[in-house]
């Protein structure tokens, strides 16, 4: 059933609580997601995967905060550091 799937806006939420971003800084990730999808952006990358990827691209450029590195954000995901690199060449 295509309605039960989750997406990367389904897990978003837990992620950003997770690596200690802000209600302002989840509703960016929201936005950027909401946008990949209308621009098809990473098809080829799971849920999770996209979801890691957003909110690496949002710490690298947005927020710039050194104390949040890829790894921090694999780790909470339960991604590796590798596959969100990946989706991000991707989208390079």
């Amino acid at each position: 059933d295509q309605s039960s799937m989750s997406t990367a806006l389904d897990y978003i939420p837990r992620f950003c609580e997770i690596i200690g971003f802000s209600k302002q800084q989840l509703e960016i990730a929201q936005c950027m997601i909401a946008k990949s999808y209308i621009l098809k952006v990473l098809p080829e990358c799971t849920s999770v995967s996209l979801a890691a990827t957003i909110l690496y691209i949002l710490n690298e450029h947005i927020i710039s905060n050194s104390s949040i590195t890829k790894l921090t954000i694999s780790k909470a995901c339960g991604l590796s550091e590798v596959t969100i690199q990946k989706c991000y060449r991707k989208i390079q």
